[in-house]
Formats: C-alpha cells, structure tokens, sequence
C-alpha cells in the first residue's frame, strides 16, 4: 500500500511539489551495508540493514541526477556560520562500520563522485565478533534446532524454527526483549541464551563482518569521512555519566590514533528520540564533538541545532520511488498526519 502510494504521488508530480517547498531543508540518509549479493537465505538481512548493490546504485543515479550530495562538514559550517547551501542537498551517511562499506559502497559512491561520511562502533574493527543483534540473527538464521527456548517471561513457551517464518518471529521477540535490557543484564541474559540452547556465539562473516582499521583508513583516503558511534554500540541514555564519557571519548580515540586525523563526527546508537538527550548533547558539546546525528525521521531546516540533526533510514527494500518520497519530504508529512490522525 505504501509503495503505491509513493508511486502515485510521483505520478502525480506531488513528489516534485514537496522537493520544491522543502528544498532548502537538507537530507541526511543512513544506510548500514552495501551488499554484493542479491539475494539473502532465510532470515538473513531480514531487516533490510544491507541494501542490495544493484539497489545502491539506483539510488546513487537518482541522487546524482536531481540533488546535491554534499559532505556533512559543509552541513556543519553552514549551520554553524548561517550560511546557505544549494537547493535539495543531501548528506550520505553510514553507521556501525560493516566491511561492505568499504568493499562494496566504497567503489561504487567513487564512481558517483559523491563523499559519505561513516561512523564505528570502534570495539568491532578489526575483530572477528559483531553486535548482539547480529549474532542473534545469524545463529537462529543457521539453527537447525527445531525451537529456541528463550527465557523471556515464566510463561513464555519454546520459539519454534520449522519456517522461515517461525525464524523471523522468534528473532523480532529475542530482539525486542534484549533492546530493553541494561547492557550487563543483555549480556548475561545472552550467555544464558546461548549456553541453554547448545549453540557458541558465532563469529562475523559475509555481511555481518565489520571492516578493519585498514579499510577505514581506504575509505578515509577516498576523501570520504570517519565518525566514531561509541565503543560497543550502545545506547547512551542508558549508560551513568562516566560510561557515557567512556563510551564516546575512546571511540572517538581510537579512530583519531588510526586515521592520524581528527574525528569529530558522533552518530547515536539506535538515535530515537528516547536513546539521546540534552545531558549527552551536552557531553558532545564539552569532547568538542562537531555533530550528534539521530535517527529521528525527517529533514534538516536552516538553523537546525547540530547536536539532534535528523535522518532517514535507507533500507534494502527501499524502491527509487520511496527514496524520492523521503527525499522531498512526503513521507514525513504522511508519518506526522499518522500520528496526528492517532492521538
């Protein structure tokens, strides 16, 4: 329903009327991975984190052709300086530091001529482990277990795997339980998991895999650049005020003593609207941090506060005509009548 609906507002040239009213406002996409592959087994990618290269390049033509890529620093100096920046620009951005970014995005916005800037969870680089929510998707994607036993509520029964289906409603339920966990008690909930259901945590591999400190500093050399989006991928309202400060000034070290440039750049974890606030804003703003970017759906207006700039989510499903539609801003203009029609 919503893909036609984006298709018949293009039609209709009402995606053109909403590029033009809101021209002035800047677009900052996210996107995860860039993957080679065109297709994904089983629940793998289920999500839509790594956008199909074909895909990728589709949306690069159209960005190329009807916008202006710019890099995000020049979004920062002009917010910064109150200066003007060309109709419908856009900023590329891509979070957590997957080694596709560097195998497969990396050529092909060289081809496009564009920069993108990339932020790590540093813990990650040039390891062979991934995020919590990765090894969940890649053990229940491989199990050949007829259920997973979750230990989630006294009543909850065994997850069954006998459908891909099955697989994907067990990960949504693991997922959406663990998010709402402090991180020592994911952690120790995780081990639990694992260790009752016989499986080992698995390493990173194919897209799940993150890049190294080599590929980093490739894409650094690109003329694209790097940002640090903490230590270990964690959601920062969560944390007290020294692991906060802990979380944000190694990340942001450990990418400066590898690139051997600055990395002032930060990308929440997670970035919704209760996952950052004005105490970690106002920590970025003491590390001199240029930026704190969120993932709160929507565009950027001149004057807009550098610290909770807003961004939208590029998923592997998402068609040329969907991109458009976040681009010139329909899309938020039909989330924000949702909500409205909700309340």
């Amino acid at each position: 329903m919503r893909r036609w609906l984006f298709h018949l507002a293009s039609a209709l040239g009402l995606l053109r009327l909403f590029a033009f009213l809101n021209r002035r406002k800047v677009t900052i996409l996210v996107y995860h991975g860039v993957s080679a592959r065109e297709d994904f087994p089983g629940i793998e990618n289920c999500d839509g984190r790594h956008v199909r290269l074909s895909r990728f390049r589709e949306h690069l033509r159209l960005l190329s052709a009807r916008y202006h890529v710019i890099p995000l620093s020049d979004l920062l100096h002009a917010l910064n300086n109150n200066q003007s920046l060309p109709s419908s620009s856009v900023v590329l951005t891509f979070d957590n530091g997957y080694a596709n970014n560097a195998a497969a995005a990396l050529p092909c916005l060289r081809d496009a001529g564009v920069t993108a800037s990339f932020f790590l969870s540093t813990s990650y680089i040039d390891t062979e482990r991934g995020p919590w929510h990765d090894q969940i998707e890649q053990v229940l994607c491989a199990s050949r277990n007829e259920h997973v036993l979750a230990r989630i509520g006294s009543d909850q029964p065994p997850l069954p795997l006998a459908t891909t289906e099955d697989r994907g409603h067990a990960l949504r339920v693991i997922r959406d339980f663990c998010s709402r966990l402090p991180d020592g008690e994911k952690e120790r909930w995780l081990s639990s998991f694992f260790e009752t259901n016989g499986m080992e945590r698995p390493g990173a591999v194919g897209n799940y895999r993150f890049m190294t400190w080599d590929q980093a500093r490739e894409i650094y050399a690109a003329g694209m650049s790097v940002g640090s989006q903490t230590v270990s991928h964690t959601v920062v309202t969560r944390l007290s005020g020294r692991e906060m400060l802990r979380e944000l000034s190694e990340a942001r070290l450990a990418c400066e003593e590898a690139l051997g440039v600055a990395c002032e750049a930060f990308a929440y974890p997670g970035g919704g609207p209760s996952e950052f606030n004005e105490v970690s804003g106002a920590l970025l703003r003491r590390l001199e941090f240029s930026c704190g970017l969120t993932n709160v759906h929507g565009l950027n207006a001149p004057g807009a506060d550098p610290f909770t700039l807003k961004r939208i989510h590029v998923r592997d499903g998402t068609s040329v005509a969907e991109l458009e539609a976040h681009l010139s801003g329909f899309s938020g203009f039909l989330r924000n009548g949702l909500r409205r029609h909700r309340r």
